[in-house]
């Protein structure tokens, strides 16, 4: 029999609601801000201890306990600090309560008088099954309608309790949030607080309901005399405890996004983050271990000493190398085990030495591992002195999982293994050799004190050092030796006794059958690519591209750079050398000082690598995703003249770049956005003086103008480029000098009076500008012989800007012999070539001309040559 609904005064569930809401916000703050406090340092800690750290904020998100949490905020705030937060709390859950009660009673009205229609159709048990899904859906109605209302509150309350944000005021969290990220930024993670709040609020009515009517039909029917407030208190655990379990995932997800919305940006990529980077574990915030990878012992192994007495080229490379970096099945054995550690251990820290540390600093950088985790214990006396010393340093607060380095078999039944017991020691099947170890947190603890009692006792290998120490820490009884018996063979690699024969027949192919890639989808580049880019020649302008001027350049073809890119199934690259450019093998010592003398000692490696760089860092920062688990070879050649000002090294630059574009499959990068990246590889990361003239048309083809305005290009980034037809042009001629100095060297000294504010410059620059503008208007009315006067003005400009130290005997002696036989002639850069046109009367004199300039010029030891423009389909 249904009961009849009486509607009871709102103000008595608005009044309710929000006495209930003051009494739970202040009796349960300190909880809420240690819930917050846990989830934030849970997130992803390589980026954001990075980041803590350029806000020189006080986190150490290896302190991911309770109690250490609790000491962190009491030392920091005190214990007032504990209720950091409370009024956004209460500016929240009060009126949130009150609405929430409120609309909840309303909901549940409308739900009952909707059922009452209905009652003719259903029989008792039936409008007692749609009565418990109708407190699941008003539950949840009620809640995610408050949750939008009382959303601002939410983000500013989980903002202010973390101590990522130092906010002083509430209003200064509420400006910060606006001024950062909007109005949106306010309603950061509501559709996880919705997919956590409105499914909490219904599952929690619906089995709070359910257990009071159960609890309350069982009191009855055995005829208990249990108290009311009993009943309803235990119905209220047993709901919370269901609701929560099945929200606490998407709570994390709230938390991460308020916190850090710049990188969890959406529910959906935040949760495949935390998954790729975490596992399953990261949504539950579960306690875990930290793990220290050994690798800081001084003791030798023999496959180290057997590589030391060979001297054949393909040993030569691995000199030295640790044996945990030696290559297993095409990377190094470190690699295997941290890939699959790192789904397992939110904090893994690599223990080195003095001698072998620049090697795993290396490797790190290589796999994007953390450089603040390799500990460098300089030349530790013990094993367990070593593991103290990372204790100290990173302030370790659980207990630990010790393997060694050697460990590479990537084996998904380890996991039970290593979280089996605090205190363990993994065993190999074949010769009982020690692999891993686990040790509380307790031993830890207190292995300062036990190393200052046992100054003297060092023992033949660090794994018979931590097995002694945790053994005598507890009994046999809780210490779990554990004997792997699946694929044991795999683990003998951590033997010392390991010789390089049995690396070369067996171990360095071990894990083939795991790195083979199924290429079904086509996803696998498997020919060869070219790409190149070519020379450019200044027509007008230059070198006010570098001071917010105006510039008209070309594109030629009768040079280029050329990059090739050889991939492979790896993921490793490798930069190969060129003969010419940057050789590596001379015929003799007087080979290699004559190479040295002419081209010195900076190599077109350097490119490459820095290209490779601004690339993956541009892609990483705009989550343009790029696959890097293949790999390949690289190298490049060109036929550039070096140093004479047509663009030599950003050509190269420039074939990579657009090499790279292609195998990853980059497309969202625009020209103009291109050229200024490759600008950055050359200015930022190599330090070489240029301007953004060559890059554009080199990304561009053809002619282009080009105006770089001081606040569009602060504005946008780059400049406002237009492409002009070719036709447009006369006949062109180039010559440069067969032994050029640096080009990078010319800009300098004016570079830096225009910085100084020096008018002389700074009018210089704005004529260069205006010699622009006036060159595109005569190219595109025919006037050929207003062209050839501004060419000439221009060079003039720049004699009288630069001096005639700077602008060289060799390249002044290339204009007089232009001037001699009817021709104009201009730097095409920065020195070393100059571009020209014949400017004669007669046009039947112009063959004649330009054959005895070629003449004299070569005569001289300078190259001529006539121009083709290059236009890209």
């Amino acid at each position: 029999m249904s009961k009849v609904v009486e509607k009871k005064n709102p103000a008595l569930h608005l009044t309710g609601g929000a006495l209930s809401g003051m009494a739970a916000c202040t009796i349960l703050q300190p909880l809420d801000l240690i819930k917050t406090r846990l989830q934030q340092q849970r997130q992803d800690h390589l980026a954001f201890l990075k980041e803590a750290k350029q806000k020189g904020l006080k986190i150490s998100p290896q302190k991911s306990n309770i109690y250490s949490t609790i000491k962190d905020i009491v030392h920091n705030n005190g214990y007032t600090g504990l209720w950091r937060g409370t009024v956004p709390t209460i500016m929240r859950n009060v009126p949130g309560s009150a609405l929430y009660f409120f609309a909840l009673a309303e909901i549940r009205e409308i739900l009952a008088k909707t059922r009452s229609s209905w009652k003719p159709l259903l029989n008792e048990t039936s409008a007692e099954q749609h009565q418990r899904w109708e407190n699941l859906f008003s539950g949840s109605a009620a809640r995610g309608a408050v949750g939008y209302v009382m959303m601002p509150i939410t983000v500013v309350k989980v903002r202010y309790e973390s101590n990522f944000y130092n906010y002083k005021s509430l209003g200064e969290a509420f400006g910060s949030i606006i001024k950062t990220d909007g109005i949106r930024g306010l309603f950061a993670g509501y559709g996880a607080t919705f997919i956590r709040d409105a499914p909490f609020a219904g599952i929690y009515l619906f089995f709070y309901e359910g257990c009071k009517t159960w609890a309350n039909d069982y009191k009855s029917a055995q005829n208990l005399q249990v108290a009311n407030a009993v009943v309803n208190m235990g119905s209220g655990v047993i709901a919370g405890i269901a609701a929560t379990c099945t929200t606490q995932p998407f709570d994390m997800l709230k938390t991460r996004m308020q916190l850090k919305p710049m990188i969890y940006k959406n529910m959906i990529q935040a949760a495949k983050k935390v998954y790729r980077e975490e596992g399953l574990i990261g949504f539950f915030d579960v306690s875990s271990k930290t793990l220290i990878i050994f690798a800081s012992s001084l003791q030798t192994n023999e496959i180290e000493e057997n590589i030391k007495e060979c001297y054949d080229v393909q040993f030569l490379r691995f000199r030295g190398v640790p044996k945990g970096l030696l290559p297993i099945s095409g990377k190094p054995a470190l690699s295997w085990l941290v890939e699959w550690a790192n789904k397992l251990f939110p904090q893994i820290y690599i223990l080195t030495n003095a001698y072998n540390f620049k090697h795993f600093e290396r490797w790190a950088s290589g796999v994007n591992f953390p450089r603040e985790n390799i500990l460098n214990s300089g030349l530790g006396s013990s094993a367990l002195s070593d593991l103290a010393f990372a204790h100290r340093v990173k302030q370790i607060q659980n207990d630990i999982v010790i393997t060694s380095a050697e460990l590479f078999y990537n084996d998904s039944n380890l996991h039970n293994l290593l979280y089996a017991a605090p205190r363990f020691i993994l065993c190999t099947e074949t010769n009982k050799m020690p692999f891993a170890f686990g040790m509380s947190q307790d031993s830890l603890d207190h292995l300062d004190s036990h190393n200052e009692l046992n100054t003297q006792q060092v023992q033949s290998n660090w794994q018979t050092e931590i097995k002694i120490y945790i053994t005598q820490q507890s009994s046999m009884t809780n210490i779990a030796v554990l004997y792997e018996q699946q694929n044991a063979s795999y683990y003998d690699y951590v033997d010392p006794k390991v010789s390089l024969k049995s690396y070369l027949n067996h171990w360095q192919s071990a894990l083939d059958q795991f790195k083979q890639r199924s290429n079904n989808d086509g996803s696998l580049k498997l020919l060869p690519l070219h790409q190149r880019a070519y020379a450019r020649v200044g027509l007008m302008g230059n070198p006010s591209d570098g001071f917010y001027g105006k510039t008209l350049s070309l594109l030629i073809s009768n040079f280029w750079a050329e990059v090739t890119l050889i991939p492979h199934e790896q993921p490793d690259i490798t930069i190969l050398p060129n003969p010419v450019s940057d050789p590596h093998h001379f015929s003799s010592l007087e080979c290699l000082v004559g190479v040295s003398k002419i081209d010195g000692y900076e190599t077109g490696d350097r490119l490459l690598q820095a290209c490779c760089k601004v690339f993956y860092c541009y892609c990483q920062e705009h989550q343009i995703a790029i696959d890097t688990q293949q790999g390949f070879k690289m190298m490049f050649e060109t036929n550039i003249p070096r140093q004479v000002g047509l663009a030599g090294s950003s050509a190269i630059i420039t074939a990579l770049w657009k090499i790279l574009s292609i195998f990853y499959g980059v497309t969202e990068i625009p020209l103009e956005v291109q050229a200024s990246l490759v600008l950055k590889v050359e200015q930022d990361e190599l330090g070489i003086a240029a301007g953004l003239q060559d890059r554009v048309i080199q990304a561009f083809g053809g002619l282009v103008y080009m105006d770089f305005d001081r606040d569009y290009m602060e504005k946008h980034g780059h400049g406002k480029y237009q492409s002009l037809n070719i036709n447009l042009l006369p006949k062109l001629w180039l010559a440069y000098v067969a032994d050029p100095e640096d080009s990078g060297k010319v800009h300098n000294t004016v570079k830096q009076r225009f910085l100084n504010g020096d008018q002389e410059v700074i009018q210089a620059m704005k004529k260069f500008a205006s010699f622009t503008d006036q060159a595109k208007e005569s190219l595109e009315s025919g006037d050929c012989k207003r062209f050839a006067k501004l060419m000439s003005a221009n060079f003039n400009l720049r004699r009288a800007t630069y001096g005639d130290a700077v602008v060289g005997a060799s390249n002044m002696r290339m204009i007089e012999l232009a001037k001699e036989h009817q021709c104009v002639a201009k730097f095409t850069g920065s020195g070393g070539a100059v571009v020209g046109m014949w400017n004669g009367e007669d046009k039947a004199e112009e063959k004649k001309d330009l054959l005895q300039l070629r003449r004299d010029l070569e005569s001289e030891g300078y190259v001529f040559i006539e121009l083709s423009p290059m236009v890209y389909e």
